[in-house]
């Protein structure tokens, strides 16, 4: 069977101290979210790896799979201060997520004279995966919340529902006028 897969990328720096909140994360609330799923933890090591080789990672789960697996990569989830891909378009500069989650008809591709990615002229492009971040930078208090109000919410969903709710149909509204 063809198992989905959701690669989550975690700075080394915080992973030991919230290895206990991840692998319930992975896999007690995502592979529960997910129907035939597995949750993949990578820790990293922000000081010898960049952007292209997040990259290249993805890319290589996306197109070859997890070995010895029946995989498709379907999400990835950074937590930490993991760095994005900086794209250069006509000389702005600006970090994106995209190349993370764009492999076929690329939107924006790696310049081979510089460490940018930059636009492929591709009008066709769509993301393949879905994506996350969780960012506290090294603020173990914040993710620990986090995850302590995720676990509530999975034990109770109701109790995050307010009395009120505003409800805007706009194609309905633009068709009355």
């Amino acid at each position: 069977e063809l198992i989905n897969t959701v690669a989550v990328f975690v700075d080394d720096k915080i992973y030991e101290k919230l290895q206990s909140d991840l692998e319930w994360y992975t896999t007690k609330y995502i592979q529960q979210e997910i129907p035939w799923s597995k949750a993949i933890i990578i820790p990293i090591n922000l000081e010898n790896i960049h952007a292209y080789e997040l990259y290249r990672i993805l890319e290589n789960i996306y197109f070859e799979g997890i070995e010895g697996e029946n995989s498709n990569l379907i999400g990835t989830i950074l937590v930490g201060d993991i760095p994005f891909p900086v794209i250069n378009q006509n000389w702005y500069l600006f970090p994106s997520i995209y190349p993370y989650v764009d492999f076929i008809d690329q939107k924006y591709i790696r310049s081979q004279e510089a460490w940018f990615f930059v636009p492929n002229n591709n009008l066709a492009w769509q993301a393949e995966i879905w994506h996350g971040v969780i960012n506290y930078k090294n603020n173990i208090d914040k993710y620990v919340y986090f995850f302590q109000k995720l676990k509530s919410y999975t034990k109770n969903p109701d109790s995050f529902i307010g009395d009120h709710m505003w409800y805007e149909d706009f194609i309905a509204q633009k068709n009355g006028y």
